[in-house]
């Protein structure tokens, strides 16, 4: 069965630019991008269903939530679940930067909305597989899990509804290796999904900051892209800092500290203002490019 909803916001609103946070990479099973158009297989109180958010013009976006022909409506409020996915709740006008350059790409990114995902679990895993490793690594192990412990989503979507919490907190941690995930990253998943078994909402947020192998990266990660704080910047993470230094200081190595001081003129809006410094690019590279290694080296 399907519902949707046409929704116009005060400001601009990006469907592309405010969804593309939650795909994995352009290879995704669980979410595809079509145009204006994004689809996303979630799980809504258990039901599997495909999400559909259109863009309709600069303000205006249609959201649907397809359960496939013949099945019950998900139990969900459709408007609601719309406000938040397209980060109605943010006005990324607030964000006033007396930069020219950071003035221009908030003008060009004005649209780009920080939005509250409903779920945990379809964006902690493939998180934490990216721990450590290159994204290309991370992308692949997500495909392959999403393949082989996902479930086709509702007809006739060509998508892969995302593994639930339950069938990976099964799994023995050696399972993982096939996806080239060492053991460290498993256990994480398989710790994060005995939690998320029991619910897996915002609640659980405080619950996983707490728990080891949920580190900095992951949880600035998911306040970003599952809680929808645009003053949440990444951090933690091998690159950006040193692209945040190179922008706003000239310098071409950073720390996340550097990056933190750098950042604390945006107070209140720091993850959009690393997010827009991110778009000019990366910082110098210097030295040899990291090697993607095999699981058994490490």
């Amino acid at each position: 069965m399907n519902e949707s909803i046409v929704l116009s916001f005060d400001g601009a609103v990006d469907v592309m630019a405010t969804l593309s946070v939650l795909r994995v990479g352009p290879l995704d099973p669980v979410q595809v991008h079509d145009g204006g158009r994004v689809c996303r297989a979630i799980w809504v109180d258990g039901v599997a269903a495909v999400a559909q958010w259109r863009q309709v013009d600069e303000r205006t976006a249609e959201v649907s939530l397809d359960t496939g022909p013949g099945k019950p409506t998900a139990a969900v409020d459709l408007e609601q679940f719309a406000l938040n996915t397209l980060g109605a709740a943010d006005d990324p006008s607030a964000f006033r930067p007396d930069d020219e350059v950071l003035r221009r790409l908030a003008r060009q990114s004005a649209g780009a909305r920080f939005g509250r995902h409903p779920t945990v679990s379809d964006v902690v895993v493939p998180t934490i597989l990216g721990q450590r490793v290159t994204a290309e690594e991370a992308q692949r192990a997500w495909r392959r899990l999403v393949q082989d412990y996902g479930s086709a989503a509702p007809r006739p979507w060509p998508l892969r509804m995302p593994p639930r919490p339950q069938a990976l907190a099964a799994l023995p941690y050696y399972a993982f290796h096939r996806y080239g995930v060492d053991r460290s990253r498993a256990e994480t998943i398989r710790r994060v999904s005995r939690e998320l078994a029991r619910r897996d909402d915002h609640t659980m947020s405080r619950r996983l900051e707490t728990m080891r192998g949920v580190g900095a990266w992951t949880m600035s990660a998911l306040r970003q892209r599952v809680l929808g704080d645009p003053d949440a910047p990444i951090i933690g993470d091998f690159h950006i800092p040193n692209a945040i230094t190179w922008h706003l200081a000239g310098e071409a190595r950073g720390s996340d500290q550097r990056m933190l001081e750098l950042l604390a003129e945006f107070a209140g809006q720091r993850g959009r203002a690393q997010r827009l410094v991110m778009q000019l690019g990366g910082a110098p590279k210097y030295g040899p490019k990291r090697r993607i290694s095999p699981i058994a080296e490490r």
